[in-house]
């Protein structure tokens, strides 16, 4: 049961509705748009100048690009861990990498390596030591 105590507004209308819930909620298109700069890697200052080109009238936050940014992570991780994503994608871009385990689920250790940076080293392995 709501009782009315007072008929009038107790503070002034907001000029802007910056941080309202209403606004908060971005169109299906925008995260669209936000998943793939979060795949070419853009940096969230540069997403969200895109963003306000793309709608002058936008209310956007960083936060809101934080969020759908996290969402998309999670979404293309799906049920794996972070450390059982990374294995998934050394393997697939066919990394050579090594872990050592401390418990059954604790990773100690974890050495990774791009198979250029060997093909590097073995080419011109003495200039790594000059001093």
């Amino acid at each position: 049961m709501v009782k009315l105590m007072c008929e009038g507004h107790n503070h002034e209308m907001t000029k802007s509705l910056v941080g309202h819930p209403y606004v908060d909620r971005l169109a299906k298109d925008e995260k669209i748009i936000i998943a793939d700069m979060t795949k070419s890697m853009l940096k969230l200052r540069n997403i969200l100048l895109t963003m306000k080109e793309y709608n002058a009238n936008s209310c956007i936050t960083i936060k809101q690009i934080y969020n759908v940014r996290s969402a998309y992570r999670s979404f293309i991780r799906g049920s794996n861990t972070k450390m059982q994503h990374l294995m998934k994608l050394l393997e697939r871009d066919q990394y050579i990498h090594w872990h050592r385990l401390k418990d059954e689920n604790v990773v100690h250790d974890i050495f990774l390596c791009h198979l250029d940076a060997v093909k590097l080293w073995n080419a011109f392995n003495l200039i790594f030591f000059y001093r």
